[in-house]
């Protein structure tokens, strides 16, 4: 009986085994990225700015996006306005206090995780940071702007 599942085994090995190196590798091909663990869209998304679906559990269950609520609502208000000939004095500077307000309460809120990016990372890698987005001098001389301020 132990011979039987032996030469099973064997003989299952052989017709599969051609057919198992020739299937696709979940990751072949990946070694080759500039960023390996980061495809080429997802890079594009990142110098964009773009969220990469980061935030859908948020976006998809009702809670919206500042920059979206940015995009959508507040300058559209004005580009209608604009586009239908119905802007007034009173309207125009209506429009754009609301996109004002707006924009200053996104830049309070992105500007604030900047501020939380502090707590998270060493003075290294700010350093680092500082290196790579190509503020040279700054960070050269260990002198980027907050660094007498890390707590860690």
């Amino acid at each position: 009986m132990t011979r039987a599942i032996v030469l099973f085994s064997a003989a299952l090995l052989l017709v599969a085994g051609p057919s198992l190196a020739q299937s696709p590798q979940p990751y072949a091909g990946m070694q080759t990225r500039p960023l390996k663990a980061l495809s080429g869209d997802e890079l594009a998304d990142l110098r964009e700015g773009r969220g990469m679906g980061f935030a859908l559990a948020g976006e998809l269950n009702g809670y919206p996006g500042p920059k979206h609520v940015l995009e959508l609502a507040a300058e559209s208000d004005l580009d209608q306005q604009f586009s239908g000939r119905t802007i007034a004095p009173v309207s125009l500077t209506a429009a754009t206090a609301a996109i004002g307000a707006t924009q200053g309460a996104l830049r309070a809120t992105h500007l604030k995780y900047h501020l939380a990016m502090m707590e998270v990372l060493t003075p290294e890698q700010i350093r680092r940071y500082g290196e790579l987005r190509g503020y040279n001098a700054a960070a050269a001389a260990g002198h980027l702007p907050g660094m007498h301020n890390h707590k860690k």
